[in-house]
Order: structure tokens, then sequence, then C-alpha cells
């Protein structure tokens, strides 16, 4: 399959153990995530909140990882899952590749070569199914929640497996943000230590932003007609067009949404929820425009009378000034 876009992170070490929630090193990526957060902010959009959170009725997460005997995801606590992976890092940290080899028979040989590894994608739930399900689990209905979670790591491994053939080596449930989140950790290295055949180094994922504003539209909490909606539309439109069928992130994210929905789709709570998110989005979204809108008219009205003043703005130098200053005028 030929794909024109990834978003994915190698996975080493250290990324294993933030996939797990009660690790340290969680907190510390958390904490210096959230310092991040404060450092870049635009005066015309509203600040970004830490939306980490911990959920008593279900913990920290659920992990998942490739059982190598029967191939198949077998659930283990967080340090089972930190050892499985560990000997999965240094399993695929290498691969053989073909070189010419003129003392050879074949004209060939295959050496081993450092690389390959393992990459890492999140999949995430929609707001309003993130708050379906964490008020399901607040009154009552965790193991459901949890029962949801084990066919959702299970369906997005499969959509992923089948839609990259690549060998999906992990899922991890995280119940530690606002939003319900899956990471999917894959490689292209066989148990062979070859490159699996039809597996490409790119994912063909649009990215988040293509991917919010689709279910947005989807779900009738932004306008069709807006620029948003209809830039990520056409980016998908364009990719399934090229290639047959939607982006990755795209497929994962309706397969996660219609996964909650066999679930949880006659809950009460569902519609409360969405009702409160696009309050939330409609109001956010038309603060954030009319700050940009006073941004720019600010921005028209100083430019206007620089327009105006032939550039000689506030007593500035004008240009006449500067060339007789050099000698050119």
């Amino acid at each position: 399959m030929k794909v024109t876009r990834t978003y994915q992170r190698k996975i080493g070490k250290r990324a294993i153990r933030h996939a797990v929630v009660e690790h340290p090193i969680h907190a510390e990526d958390v904490e210096m995530a959230a310092e991040r957060r404060q450092m870049y902010f635009v005066a015309v959009e509203l600040p970004q909140t830490d939306s980490h959170r911990i959920l008593p009725q279900l913990g920290d997460g659920m992990y998942f990882v490739r059982d190598k005997s029967t191939h198949k995801l077998v659930q283990n606590d967080g340090e089972h899952f930190i050892e499985a992976m560990d000997s999965y890092l240094a399993d695929k940290s290498w691969y053989y590749r073909i070189i010419g080899d003129k003392k050879c028979k074949a004209g060939w040989r295959w050496k081993k070569t450092r690389g390959g590894g393992i990459q890492g994608c999140v999949v995430t739930a929609a707001p309003w199914w993130s708050a379906t399900l964490y008020d399901a689990a607040q009154n009552g209905d965790e193991a459901k929640v949890k029962e949801l979670s084990v066919e959702l790591a299970h369906t997005c491994a499969n959509v992923f497996a089948e839609q990259t053939n690549r060998m999906v080596l992990s899922v991890q449930v995280h119940y530690d943000t606002a939003n319900l989140h899956l990471h999917i950790f894959s490689t292209r290295v066989g148990d062979d230590n070859k490159f699996i055949k039809g597996t490409n180094k790119r994912l063909g994922i649009l990215g988040p932003w293509a991917t919010g504003n689709l279910r947005l539209g989807e779900g009738g909490f932004i306008p069709l007609a807006s620029a948003n909606y209809r830039r990520a539309k056409f980016l998908m439109d364009r990719e399934q067009a090229t290639f047959g069928e939607p982006p990755l992130d795209i497929a994962l994210a309706r397969a996660f949404d219609l996964g909650c929905w066999a679930m949880f789709g006659t809950s009460p709570n569902l519609a409360k929820a969405m009702q409160i998110y696009r309050k939330g989005l409609t109001t956010g979204v038309l603060t954030r425009l009319l700050g940009v809108q006073s941004a720019v008219d600010k921005q028209v009205e100083i430019w206007s009378r620089f327009v105006q003043n032939g550039g000689n703005f506030n007593g500035g130098v004008t240009m006449g000034q500067i060339l007789s200053t050099v000698g050119m005028s």
C-alpha cells in the first residue's frame, strides 16, 4: 500500500515506560508537557488547560502485549508489559537487508543492519464519548467501560494491522486524561528480522487536526460549510481517491466511535455529554474568532494609517530620507 503521510514516534525504553501510567517516567513526562504548554500562548487564543486526571473506579490503564508463542494480544500488568516490550525492543532494533557481495555465489547476501525498530501512534476517543464513558464508570458501570476497553484494544489493533500489514506489538488503554485514548506500538520488522512484506515506512495518517474536524463535522458539532471541515474533508477524499481506503487515523477513529456506540449508544448520558460539549465548543470557537477579528481590525487600522502617511509612520524615517542619507537621492 502506498501512503503519503505519517504521524508516528520512534519507541525507545523511555517511551515504553511512559506507556505505563503508574510508572514515575509517565508522571515526569506529564509534568514536562504541562510546562511546555505554558510556554506557547498566542494572545488571541484561549489558554490551554492540563486535562490529566485519574478516575479511581478505572485506575490508571490497561496493557495488552503480543504473546510471542500465540501471537495474540494478552493483557498484562504494567511491570510485565515493560519486560515484554523491552524484549521486543531488543529483537526489533535490527533487520536484515540485501547487499551486493561478489564473494558470495549468488552475488549478494543478507547484512545485519541497525534500525527498523518500533513505532507508536495514538487513537483518541471523541470528547463526548469520553465524557459518557467516564460518567458511566463513576456511576457503577466501570466493569462495562473496561469490557469496552478490551474490545477497543483488539478492534483497533486489527484495523491497524489489516491496513498497514505491520505487526502490532502492544496496545495501551490510558484513563489518565479527560479523553480516553489508546497507544499502539507496531513494527515493520518480522520475527525473521526482515521487513514484513507489504509494509511501508509511512503510515498514511492525516493527523489529529483533520481527524478532529472530520469527527466534529460528521457529529454535527461544527458547520459542514466551515473552512476547517471543508479542508479536512478535501484531504481525506484526496487520500481515499488515490489509495482506495480512508487514511489510517480516520479508520481507527471510526472503529473507536463505532465500538463506543455499540455498547453505550443507548446511554441517557450521551445526549447530555454531546449537548455540553457542543455548547462549550461553539462558545470557545466564537470567542477565538472574535479575538482574531479584533486583532485583525487593529492591524488593519495600524496599516491603513501607515499607508495614508506615505510610509512616514508615527514620525518615522521616510524612504526619501533613507536614500538621501546614503547619497542616492
